[in-house]
């Protein structure tokens, strides 16, 4: 199925994710244009378990302020989606052994998966997750940057991040097209002179 998409749109996101550090081409900006996160969406790379831990760890990397965090709106569908259709089997791997080990040492240490432990102790486990301490590998924390970057790339380019988290105005500047010449005056050339 062919998606077409806004060609302004396709250069913002192109400048968010050039800013971010993702290379993405035609067709990837294509297949993540279409995309619309939703709570609700399939997974298609996340397990059960790793998509409760991946809307977790999306509220703790941008949590709900005045505005809903991450997860709250769907964005870790959008990175299971962005995996899916962009991802390497290398970054599918990465990122769901890190949703494994979060789970994994959450249980060994309280007897809970990370979605049911306390903020505090999800802030902990990032901070250390996000530096490669133990017990975490510098896999865990590849995998952890990886998330982290496709989750504030899809939070920003989402319709609540885009419109109530940044300031948005569709028309920098406004448009006033009721000017007389006189008031405009001259026009400004590009043209050097030869």
């Amino acid at each position: 199925m062919k998606h077409s998409m806004n060609p302004s749109r396709r250069r913002a996101m192109k400048s968010l994710a050039g800013l971010m550090g993702l290379g993405l081409g035609a067709g990837q900006l294509q297949a993540l244009a279409a995309f619309e996160p939703a709570k609700d969406q399939p997974s298609q790379i996340f397990n059960l378990s790793q998509t409760v831990c991946a809307q977790a760890l999306a509220n703790v990397i941008i949590p709900a302020t005045q505005t809903p965090g991450a997860g709250d709106i769907g964005v870790h569908n959008y990175v299971d989606h962005h995996l899916h259709a962009c991802g390497s089997d290398q970054e599918k791997g990465l990122v769901t052994a890190m949703f494994d080990k979060l789970d994994q040492i959450a249980q060994k240490t309280f007897a809970e998966r990370f979605s049911s432990i306390t903020s505090e102790q999800q802030n902990e486990f990032t901070q250390a997750l996000a530096n490669g301490q133990l017990p975490f590998s510098n896999s865990d924390k590849s995998g952890f940057a990886l998330y982290k970057q496709l989750v504030v790339f899809g939070y920003y380019t989402s319709e609540i991040g885009a419109t109530q988290e940044l300031s948005y105005l569709p028309i920098p500047g406004g448009f006033d097209g009721d000017y007389t010449f006189a008031e405009a005056g001259k026009a400004w050339s590009l043209q050097p002179f030869i």
